[in-house]
């Protein structure tokens, strides 16, 4: 069993510092030390070494109608980034993200800390950019831990047909280019909150 201690700093410079202090187990730390090596591996992915894709703008033209504007990115890079990704991402992975947060948030509950957990869970869900703003082709929204599923399911790591007939509506609806930046855009909240687990692991690891 090892004791490990966490110190949170509050957003108000007025408020104290508090410190948690949690068990971890043998399976817990053999889990923790998976999901380290496994991060090693995805930071070094081109996709992440290179500027991870984010949304610029939106414009309507009377020839074109709705454009998307997205910064540059290659989604060859993101082919790569998948794989090493399987093990965050499918959740019967021993150490995939929410297992892992789902550790954590077992040792905090019915503290603060567990407020920080769960604010994990709803960015790696929701994403960066649904808080404020959404697109959507018919029922299906763009920026929507949903979207993410259906390109995952339907084209990069499985081929459910049914889910595979959707990502070609999108892209028939957006364009190819559209659809698939709007996959690589909405990964930034997965990708954000992977690393700010991975810090958590880290500090349980020393």
């Amino acid at each position: 069993m090892k004791k490990v201690k966490f110190i949170a700093t509050p957003k108000h410079v007025s408020l104290p510092k508090e410190i948690f202090e949690f068990s971890f187990d043998d399976n817990d730390i053999q889990l923790l030390n998976l999901y380290y090596k496994n991060f090693e591996k995805l930071k070094n992915s081109d996709f992440l070494l290179n500027e991870i894709p984010y949304f610029k703008k939106m414009r309507f033209t009377a020839e074109k109608g709705m454009q998307f504007e997205f910064s540059e990115y290659n989604y060859d890079d993101i082919y790569e980034f998948l794989h090493l990704a399987r093990p965050f991402f499918l959740f019967r992975e021993p150490a995939s993200f929410k297992k892992i947060c789902g550790i954590f948030g077992r040792k905090s509950a019915g503290t603060n800390f567990s407020q920080h957990i769960k604010y994990l869970g709803s960015l790696y869900n929701n994403g960066v950019y649904q808080p404020y703003f959404q697109f959507s082709v018919g029922q299906d929204k763009l920026f929507h831990d949903d979207n993410i599923q259906l390109w995952l399911n339907g084209e990069e790591y499985h081929q459910d047909l049914k889910k595979s007939q959707k990502v070609e509506a999108l892209k028939d609806a957006l364009g190819v280019n559209s659809a698939k930046s709007f996959f690589a855009t909405q990964l930034s909240g997965r990708i954000e909150t992977i690393y700010m687990l991975e810090n958590l692991v880290e500090i349980a690891l020393k």
